[in-house]
């Protein structure tokens, strides 16, 4: 996404700088009347790459938020298998794992 959003803008970047460059060749285009076309067609094309800015943008932002998204998904997975381990853990009568556990949970806090 962010490769994208570097190409859409080094393209606006271009077009923007495109009348400087090629000053001579649009005033021979402008002697021969033709010189208003392309700067519409200039301007039509910037437009157009403002809209992609914003959607280049816009993905980035949800790519990000998809990120987020994934990771938050992971630790509610981590959370749900490790409360099945622990319910199969009381329903087979393991209780000495179970404290062991608790344990060595306590102990982390206290430190």
């Amino acid at each position: 996404a962010e490769d994208l959003h570097d190409q859409v803008q080094n393209i606006v970047t271009s077009l923007d700088m495109f009348p400087q460059l090629y000053a001579q060749q649009l005033q021979e285009l402008d002697r021969l009347r033709k010189g208003k076309e392309l700067r519409t067609f200039i301007v039509i094309l910037q437009r157009a790459m403002g809209r992609c800015q914003n959607i280049s943008s816009a993905i980035i932002e949800l790519a990000g938020r998809n990120d987020d998204v994934t990771g938050n998904l992971q630790n509610v997975l981590r959370v749900k298998a490790l409360e099945w381990n622990l319910r199969n853990l009381r329903t087979s009568g393991q209780h000495e794992i179970l404290l062991k556990l608790q344990t060595n949970q306590l102990e982390k806090i206290r430190s």
